[in-house]
């Protein structure tokens, strides 16, 4: 007789995206393979890669000691869809996002399943990561290091390669959204983050490899080099707020638009009682409002900003900021 579903263990899959990775991508197989507790099965969508990536992930596919599924896209459809797609198609119980130029301490999938095991609230959980170069050698600075210098983890930490999630609210998390500036791993970790369901892990779990090829170059958040607080908020008093605003504004009626879509799910399956779904759905839509007539005061010119700005601020509206700071800010930017 097969157990039910309170009596088995829960199914771990991997999804990985895949685009002309072949440099790396052995290592970071390997390293699954290594794992102390192996996945059920890994799936891989490749993004038409141009080398030796698809001969490497079919050669690794006859000697896998878990079931791989492999599919090919007919045409490019970019990181993060194609990283969609392979989370589509993932049927454990929880869900480890993996990129292909990494590699995983031997302990990590047992960890993070441990972690989910003790606390059923979790919905996301993100590890640390160690950066390294090229050659795997570590820098000296960890990512959730690098990130307290300027902001606060649990709510800005945000890395697919070290994300994991569970199936079952991933499925309410489709489609994701088709903004340029939200990928997969950010509405993952929006989402969870809004209802609590969200954790960031202190363990270091993998080697993040920064290579120059990276998705994820261009910034200090994730140069090959240790960083200093000085690079990140260097000149913020200063910059234009506006293209920050706009970002924020989309994401925040984003999640409004979700929350309002999934209310009975999130409240039949536990997530959030209803008061709380309702009083999220409010704040959301407060924080969209308020963006909004931020963004229009600082649209105006500099010198017929004070008034407006000091009503916002009399109003609360700069509570969802950083409050005098900000409307300071706003009154003499350019």
């Amino acid at each position: 007789m097969l157990p039910n579903d309170s009596e088995r263990s829960p199914q771990i899959s991997i999804a990985m995206a895949t685009y002309s990775g072949a440099d790396y991508l052995e290592a970071q197989l390997e390293s699954l393979v290594q794992q102390t507790r192996l996945p059920a099965e890994l799936v891989v969508f490749d993004d038409q890669s141009s080398d030796a990536t698809i001969e490497i992930l079919e050669r690794f596919k006859r000697t896998a000691p878990f079931r791989m599924y492999l599919s090919r896209n007919v045409e490019r459809v970019g990181y993060a869809a194609n990283f969609a797609r392979a989370l589509s198609a993932c049927r454990g119980d929880m869900i480890f996002l993996c990129d292909q130029d990494d590699f995983w301490l031997p302990q990590k999938i047992q960890t993070v399943s441990d972690w989910f095991d003790r606390d059923p609230r979790d919905q996301v959980l993100v590890h640390d990561l160690e950066f390294c170069d090229s050659a795997l050698q570590p820098i000296g600075q960890r990512k959730i290091e690098r990130m307290a210098s300027y902001t606060d983890p649990q709510e800005s930490y945000v890395t697919g390669a070290a994300t994991a999630v569970r199936r079952r609210f991933l499925q309410i998390l489709f489609p994701f959204p088709n903004v340029e500036f939200i990928g997969h791993d950010d509405w993952i970790h929006q989402c969870a983050h809004l209802i609590g369901g969200k954790e960031v892990l202190p363990d270091v779990l993998a080697l993040y490899r920064r290579h120059g090829a990276n998705a994820t170059v261009g910034t200090a958040l994730n140069a090959a080099r240790v960083t200093t607080r000085k690079e990140f908020t260097a000149g913020h008093a200063t910059s234009n707020t506006r293209p920050t605003l706009h970002t924020r504004i989309v994401t925040w009626q984003l999640l409004a638009d979700w929350l309002t879509k999934h209310k009975a799910i999130l409240v039949e399956n536990g997530y959030l009682e209803l008061s709380r779904c309702n009083e999220l759905s409010e704040m959301m839509e407060r924080k969209v409002r308020w963006a909004k007539q931020r963004y229009r005061n600082l649209a105006l010119p500099k010198y017929m900003r004070a008034v407006p700005v000091l009503v916002m601020l009399a109003q609360g509206g700069y509570s969802i900021f950083s409050g005098v700071k900000s409307a300071a800010k706003d009154i003499i930017v350019n």
